[in-house]
Parts: C-alpha cells; sequence; structure tokens
C-alpha cells in the first residue's frame, strides 16, 4: 500500500521515495507540508503536478536520524512565515548540529521525520538594488510573475519513418486552422472557432505540447531568424523534466538527457538521445533502467567526434563517466569522471577518488590536488587556457585551512588560498567558471544566486541575489545568463554582475520550472531547459543588449 504527495505551488520539494508508517499517521503529518493529498498517480498526471514524493507503507518505525530528508523553499511567501504555518500545523524545530545561525530551519513531522524550510524563492515584483558589503556590490533581480508567451502561428516538423511530416497551427482572432501533410503532399486542413482569441492561442500551445511529446518540434534556419528569435523547440517528455543537455559545436545536434521510469521497481533510470536540430531525427546513444540514476556534466568533445557525460547512482552517489562515438553509437566507459576540458592547451579536468587531477592532451597527470571526502568537496573548474584550477570545498568540512583555493597546474603551486568568502545562506555551489580573462571566477548556487569572486584577492566583487536553477558564461566570457527556477533568463554583464534587457522566456504553456541554461560553442545559440521536459534554443548572436530602463 502507498500514498502519493504532490507539491502545490507554495513550495518546490526535490523528487522523493522513502518509507512511512501506515497511512491514518501520515495523513496526519505530511499536511503540515504545504500541499494536497492525491489517491493515484493517475489523478496526479492527469493535473499534470510537479514531482511526486512516493510514500510507501513499511512495518518498522523509523529509529534513527534519516540518511535522506526534504529541502523545501517556499515560493509564494517568507521562510519564518513558512515555519510558522509549519509549526500550527504540528510540525516541530529539531536540532541535528546544525548549529546557530543556518539560514535554513530543521524541522520534523509528527513520525520524528526531519526536513529543512530552506530560503524563500518568493519573487515580488522587478526591483534592482544597490548596497555595499564588505567592498561587495550586491546586485537585488527579482522578477514578477510572467506573462504566458502565447504564438499566433507555428509550423511543426517530425522527421517520419521515411518523409518528414508537418503541421502548422494558425490562431486568427477565434479560429485556429490546422493544416497538415507529408513530404510534398497536398495540405489538408481543419478548422475550429472559440469564444475568444486567447482560449483560440492557448487551444494553439496545448496542440503544441501535445505534439511535441509526440517527436515534433519547431525548426528554423538561424541564419534567417532575428536575434532573440527561437530557432529550435523540442520536447523529451521525462518523469524529472530535462535532467541535462548540450550543444554540438557545430550548433547542429543537441544532446538531451532525461529520466526513464521503471515503475515496477519505482525507480528512475537515465536515457541521452541526440537530436539533428535541421530534421528534428533522434537518436538514442545510452539508456539505463536498471538503477536509480541521474545524468550530469554534459559535454560533446572539442572536435564534435564523442558525446561525454556522467551518471550519478542515485543510491550510493557513486559517479561514472562514459564517452559515445556519434559516428558508430560505440559506448565506453572512461576510467575518471570529466568536470572540464580547455580549449588551449587540450587538458581535461578529472576527479578520482579523492583526489582532482589535470591531465595533459598526452593524459599524463600535471597536476593533482587532494579534494578529501567525495560528498564534503565542492566544485571544481578549469580556466580556459588550462593553466588555472578553482576548487571549492565545503564550509562545514573542511580537509584544509582553505576552502577556496586557485592553483596553478604549470607551477604546481597554490596561487590564491582563503577562508569561504561567500554568504552565509551559500551553503552549496553549484557551479564554479572562470571568465575569459581568468581573473574573475563565477560561483553559483541554487539557493542563494550567483558571485564573481576576484582571482587576485578572493573579495566577492559582485553578487546577484536570489534563487537560480543554472548559470552560463557566454564563449567571448563577457555575458552572463543566469536562468531563475521560475524563469526567465536573465542576461548579466560578466564583468559587474549589471543585469541586462532583453530577458529570454520560453514561449508556449508556461514551464513549472527553468532547469538549465547553456551556449554554442560559437556563442550563436542560447539554449535554455526546462520542466517538464522541453529545451528552447534562442538566436543569441546579434543582439543589443542595454540597462533596465536605459
Amino acid at each position: 500500500m502507498s500514498c502519493t504527495w504532490t507539491a502545490e505551488p507554495g513550495a518546490r520539494p526535490a523528487p522523493f521515495v522513502r518509507g512511512c508508517g501506515p497511512p491514518r499517521v501520515r495523513r496526519a503529518a505530511v499536511p503540515a507540508l504545504p500541499g494536497s493529498w492525491v489517491p493515484t498517480v493517475e489523478e496526479v498526471r492527469a493535473r499534470q503536478m510537479p514531482p511526486t514524493l512516493l510514500f510507501v507503507r513499511v512495518p518498522e518505525g523509523k529509529t534513527v536520524k534519516n540518511r535522506l530528508h526534504l529541502d523545501v523553499s517556499p515560493i509564494d511567501g517568507s521562510t519564518d512565515a513558512e515555519v510558522a504555518r509549519l509549526l500550527g500545523l504540528g510540525a516541530v524545530k529539531v536540532d541535528v548540529g546544525q548549529g546557530p545561525g543556518r539560514s535554513w530551519v530543521v524541522m520534523a513531522d509528527p513520525e520524528g521525520d526531519e526536513f529543512c524550510v530552506l530560503r524563500t524563492l518568493a519573487p515580488s515584483g522587478w526591483r534592482i538594488g544597490r548596497e555595499r558589503r564588505t567592498r561587495c556590490r550586491v546586485l537585488t533581480v527579482e522578477i514578477s510573475t510572467l506573462p504566458r508567451m502565447y504564438r499566433e502561428r507555428i509550423l511543426l516538423t517530425h522527421p517520419g519513418t521515411s518523409k518528414p511530416k508537418y503541421l502548422e497551427l494558425r490562431a486568427d482572432g477565434v479560429d485556429l486552422h490546422r493544416s497538415w501533410w507529408t513530404g510534398a503532399g497536398k495540405p489538408q486542413e481543419r478548422l475550429k472557432s472559440f469564444g475568444s482569441g486567447r482560449a483560440a492561442r492557448e487551444a494553439l500551445e496545448k496542440i503544441v505540447t501535445e505534439k511535441m511529446g509526440d517527436g515534433y518540434a519547431l525548426l528554423r534556419d538561424v541564419a534567417a531568424a532575428e536575434p532573440g528569435d527561437v530557432v529550435v523547440q523540442c520536447a523529451t517528455p521525462a518523469a524529472n523534466g530535462t535532467v541535462a543537455f548540450a550543444l554540438h559545436p557545430d550548433g547542429g545536434t543537441l544532446a538531451v538527457a532525461r529520466g526513464i521510469p521503471d515503475r515496477v521497481r519505482l525507480r528512475l533510470g537515465s536515457e541521452v538521445q541526440t537530436v539533428d536540430l535541421r530534421t528534428g531525427a533522434r537518436r538514442v546513444v545510452y539508456a539505463d533502467a536498471s538503477r536509480s540514476s541521474a545524468v550530469h556534466d554534459m559535454a560533446f568533445e572539442p572536435d564534435g567526434t564523442h558525446l561525454s557525460f556522467t551518471v550519478r547512482n542515485l543510491r550510493d552517489g557513486v559517479d561514472t563517466s562514459h564517452t559515445v562515438e556519434l559516428a558508430t553509437g560505440h559506448v565506453r566507459r572512461l576510467p575518471r569522471a570529466c568536470s572540464g576540458r580547455d580549449a588551449v592547451a587540450g587538458r581535461m579536468l578529472v576527479s578520482d577518488d579523492h583526489t582532482v587531477r589535470v591531465l595533459g592532451p598526452d593524459g599524463r597527470s600535471c597536476l593533482d590536488l587532494p579534494a578529501g571526502e567525495p560528498s564534503r568537496a565542492g566544485a571544481v573548474a578549469l580556466s580556459p587556457s588550462g593553466r588555472l584550477v578553482g576548487l571549492i570545498r565545503h564550509p562545514d568540512g573542511r580537509d584544509t585551512e582553505y576552502d577556496l583555493e586557485i592553483w596553478d597546474v604549470d607551477t604546481g603551486r597554490r596561487v590564491l588560498g582563503v577562508p569561504y568568502p561567500f554568504p552565509t545562506v551559500a551553503r552549496g555551489v553549484g557551479k564554479l567558471m572562470f571568465d575569459r580573462t581568468e581573473q574573475l571566477l563565477v560561483v553559483s548556487g541554487a539557493t542563494w544566486g550567483c558571485g564573481g569572486v576576484s582571482v587576485e584577492s578572493g573579495v566577492f566583487c559582485w553578487t546577484i541575489e536570489g534563487g537560480l536553477a543554472d548559470v552560463a558564461l557566454s564563449p567571448d566570457g563577457t555575458r552572463l545568463a543566469a536562468a531563475r527556477v521560475r524563469g526567465p533568463v536573465v542576461v548579466h554583464d560578466a564583468a559587474t554582475g549589471q543585469p541586462l534587457e532583453p530577458r529570454f522566456v520560453v514561449p508556449g504553456e508556461p514551464s513549472l520550472t527553468y532547469d538549465t541554461v547553456e551556449f554554442s560553442a560559437d556563442g550563436r545559440l542560447l539554449a535554455v531547459g526546462d520542466s517538464p521536459g522541453r529545451v528552447t534554443v534562442f538566436r543569441f548572436d546579434g543582439l543589443e543588449f542595454t540597462a533596465p530602463g536605459g
């Protein structure tokens, strides 16, 4: 017997499966979290809700501290208000050794199961503020709820089995026109009228969502598109949205990782497929549903012949790296997990057990760094020239006297070692990147935002506050694209952190969340991945950016 709980818009829990007591106990305990009970998986799917939490009944009670727990970020109120509401519903605050002054609050439900209430992600209108904090410029950019980006006309393409198939949708006032044909065949047409123009456009987008789930895609010639226009939009229906994706160096192929469920064994496997952005043709290059896993750190090799990615076993946290030869489809497991490459010296950053290594083009080690326990390591990055390595360790699990280190690969010397310089709320670092000058280290975290750290002094030059799903630096290093959890993608000046206009909003039916963002190798394209599994590619080159209100 099992029960399913799914989040309402008031909070964003992570997907989770765990044992629980009898349903009568859980029904008293779980409502302490913002959400509602749904009796069946089918009803959850019908309501198109965010990722679900499955509580499986087990005979034994809780005896020790849970190895896993939920982290909940309020999105429509403050953290303090959410904590007060949960206390009123029967939750309690608990001490698990977290210590004072934390930005999160550890709580427990009536069964004693711990969970954390994190910093709120609630938007409150568009505002830009500046303040001084230890020589750091703080740029607060809060985005109000975005309007739906409905289209009036769209042409979708499906590669078909022998000939391509086309579907054209056009909303003209209250009328929705549908035309479809195969190859060079004669189009068939259908007309349906609605009560309003808005209803017609909404119906158009619902059809687009349905057809993209069947393999159709929006495909446009990049050269013919205006800067800022969508040139590709496709979907890979996934149980957990778009996990990771990568753009081929020539801009003609998209690699997408998605979660594939095994509903019999209640686990989520991984699949990697490539999408030809000229024809829409798809090919699965990797699939493993035999274990609970997720794909990350996916990238094409600089010459475009291979696709490399890392698969994390969600049960034990162990990473394994793989590479696919695109011409043959041959998959090979790599001896080490690759964390980055440079485009100048041909060096590769890899991790092996408790060590971070920089390998030269010949495969020999240029630099070995002790990274400590894998669960306590932070993030690592290789500079564009391959000369520097940045390493961040978790602030609560130091293995050395330093938390931020920068090493010179050529000399093997540490050029910077400073205590953890990040805001108190920055307890997790998701991504680390050097800018093109290698004078700035860009650091991002899902709960606190993003910041630029001086490579020379280790001091923050600027920070961008607010919940970010992902960030990416343009190949020339001048622009930083920051995808907010609820959208949009805001472009910033990488040198100052200043937000710029225009913003990028995924068109179509509203996204549940924005997940990933990436530039193409030549900087012409900007790709955005969202839940429940769309990838939207914009033309980025040629855009003129200005400061808001400028």
